[in-house]
């Protein structure tokens, strides 16, 4: 598993307030195209918070409950990791700004079911937000997160962590492909 760490605010472990761990999946459909979510704005892959479970059973139940999809292949070790420190980050059960560690892990996928809207289970603030998920070609999601002008700060928390874990996918498929070849 890579590890990426975004730290440019040079925050010390020391002053870490919060850690939160998340898992997100790129689950890819026959024809090429990933499982993208819009919500509140923002272009991510599905999935979220580890909630005293492991990270791909986090993922499996985050997916289950955004998509609907209940056959879904996924690799057992994620393919990457994301450590983003970030200074001043406003924290709405707190009420204030603090300094938190997001830890996400990146899990590759395949399905050949569509999205079952019947079977979401979305949370009241997930549908409040506008919550959509569709299949997109990868190239697309990546344009799309990319040229994202939500002026929301968290945007370029979404952009920057599904951008990069776009190009370290492809990074990692081409090895995967490689490795079948020798």
């Amino acid at each position: 598993m890579k590890i990426v760490k975004f730290n440019k605010e040079n925050v010390e472990k020391e002053e870490i307030e919060r850690v939160v761990k998340k898992s997100r999946g790129i689950v890819i459909n026959p024809e090429g195209k990933a499982l993208l979510v819009q919500c509140a704005g923002f272009y991510m892959f599905p999935g979220g918070k580890i909630e005293g479970e492991n990270p791909l059973q986090a993922l499996r139940r985050e997916v289950l409950e955004e998509s609907g999809i209940k056959t879904i292949k996924f690799e057992e070790e994620p393919f990457l990791k994301i450590e983003s420190y970030d200074r001043n980050y406003l924290d709405r059960r707190l009420d204030r700004k603090i300094t938190r560690l997001t830890e996400t892990y990146f899990f590759y996928g395949t399905t050949d079911k569509p999205i079952q809207i019947q079977n979401q289970q979305l949370t009241q603030n997930e549908k409040e937000q506008h919550f959509q998920i569709s299949f997109t070609n990868l190239s697309i999601a990546e344009y799309l997160a990319e040229n994202n002008t939500n002026a929301n700060p968290k945007n370029e928390f979404y952009k920057r962590e599904t951008c990069r874990a776009l190009r370290e996918f492809a990074q990692y498929k081409r090895e995967k492909e490689e490795e079948l070849m020798k």
